[in-house]
């Protein structure tokens, strides 16, 4: 690829025919690549709007909600499963020299070099919480089967977004 060699150029230059087609070649090879760069992704993601209703495990169960009717949204009647975010999974028992054991799905203890401390997801789900998840082209490392046996486990593709900035944190008393 060549590059274009700039010079300065006062307002009321002209420009050479030259110079004005390698400018028009460059720009039309741009877009092309443009063009193939969007073909890779031929939908733009985008977050979409769930009711939070449960929790298990790694994965949030969850109702689509249409805003386009209502100021309030219209729920739909099928659960979704959305994976949590990485780090709000209790499937994550070491990272960074911390062990945690999970007592809840939104409660854990920390434990960094022998000194425990409780910590709790803040701030908490309720239901109904409005939340977002993105479709993802690639699995997110989270298999769920909603039945207890748990014997048909089946990839989720939806990535739960934590736009509300929900983190651990210490258990107040603890």
């Amino acid at each position: 690829m060549t590059t274009l060699k700039a010079r300065p150029v006062a307002r009321g230059d002209p420009i050479r025919a030259q110079a004005w087609n390698n400018l028009a070649q460059r720009l039309t090879v741009l877009e092309q690549r443009t063009l193939r760069l969007q073909g890779a992704f031929p939908v733009a993601p985008s977050l979409v709007p769930y009711r939070y209703k449960s929790s298990d495990g790694d994965v949030v169960i969850a109702r689509r909600v249409d805003f386009t009717t209502t100021p309030n949204g219209v729920e739909s009647t099928e659960d979704t499963y959305l994976a949590k975010p990485y780090t709000m999974r209790p499937s994550v028992i070491v990272r960074g020299g911390h062990t945690y054991v999970y007592t809840t799905d939104f409660e854990r203890v920390d434990t960094l070099a022998g000194n425990p401390e409780t910590q709790v997801l803040t701030p908490a789900y309720e239901v109904d919480d409005l939340v977002w998840a993105i479709l993802t082209v690639q699995f997110t490392g989270v298999e769920y089967d909603p039945l207890p046996a748990q014997t048909n486990l089946a990839p989720v593709s939806w990535l739960m977004d934590n736009n509300d900035g929900r983190a651990w944190a210490q258990k107040f008393g603890t």
